[in-house]
C-alpha cells in the first residue's frame, strides 16, 4: 500500500484524522508486522483507533477475518464510515476493549502502541484474557516503545506528552511503559513462548515488538 492509497481510504474524514493517520503510517513500518500474523484464524486488533492497521491487513489478506476494537466511540464510528466506503467484507469494528468484549477465538491478537496507556495491573489482565481467546499456536503481538537508545525514548516521551496530555489525540493521562526484560518476563510468566524484535532501524522512535506464542 502506498501513502497515497492509504490517504484515499480516509479522503472523506476530517483533516485532523487524515493528518493523524498519515503521521502514524510514516512514523512506523506497519508492513514489518505482517510476517508475525497467523493466517489460520481471526485477527483481533485491540485499541485499533481509526483502523489504520486493520485496513492495511484487510487489503493485504482479503481472506483474513479482522476485528478492530477501541474504547473511543468517535474513532470506531470513523473507522466504520471508512469501511462502508471501502467495503472490506473481512473487516469489522466494535466499541470496547480487551476486558469488555465477549470472548473471541483468535489466531492473532495485536496491540499496537496501546499498552503504555494502560495501568500495569490491567496489562496483566489483558494478557490473561488474550491467552483465553487465543487458539493453540496463536500469537499475541505487543508493539511498544523500548527504553533504548535513550535519546529515542526521550523523543517519544516528549511527543506522547504533547499528543496525550496537551492535545488529547489519544485517550489516557499517564504512561505505563515497561522495559524489554519486563515485557518478556510478564509474557513468559503467563505461559507464552516469547521473543523480542527491534523495529526501530531508520526511525526516530524506539519501536519494539514482543511476540508471545501460545503452545
Amino acid at each position: 500500500m502506498t501513502t497515497g492509497q492509504l490517504l484515499d481510504y480516509y479522503h472523506g474524514s476530517p483533516l485532523t484524522v487524515r493528518m493523524h493517520v498519515y503521521g502514524r503510517w510514516r512514523l512506523f513500518s506497519f508492513p514489518a508486522l505482517l510476517e508475525y500474523v497467523s493466517l489460520k484464524g481471526k485477527l483481533l486488533d485491540v485499541g485499533c483507533g481509526y483502523g489504520l492497521w486493520c485496513f492495511y491487513l484487510a487489503s493485504q489478506y482479503p481472506d483474513l477475518p479482522v476485528l478492530g476494537v477501541d474504547p473511543d466511540p468517535i474513532k470506531i464510528q470513523i473507522a466504520r464510515e471508512v469501511n462502508e466506503q471501502q467495503q472490506f467484507s473481512n473487516l469489522n469494528f466494535e466499541f470496547g476493549d480487551m476486558l469488555t468484549i465477549k470472548n473471541q477465538e483468535c489466531a492473532t491478537i495485536s496491540l499496537v502502541d496501546v499498552m503504555y496507556l494502560i495501568p500495569h495491573e490491567q496489562q496483566t489482565e489483558i494478557i490473561r484474557k488474550a491467552w483465553d481467546c487465543l487458539q493453540p499456536r496463536g500469537k499475541i503481538l505487543i508493539k511498544d516503545m523500548g527504553y533504548s537508545p535513550k535519546w529515542k525514548f526521550a523523543w517519544n516521551w516528549l511527543e506522547e506528552t504533547i499528543a496525550v496530555r496537551l492535545l488529547g489525540i489519544t485517550m489516557g493521562r499517564r504512561f505505563y511503559f515497561r522495559g524489554e526484560d519486563e515485557w518478556t518476563k510478564l509474557l513468559s510468566s503467563q505461559g507464552f513462548s516469547t521473543h523480542m524484535v527491534r523495529l526501530d532501524s531508520g526511525y526516530l522512535h524506539p519501536h519494539v515488538l514482543y511476540v508471545g506464542e501460545k503452545p
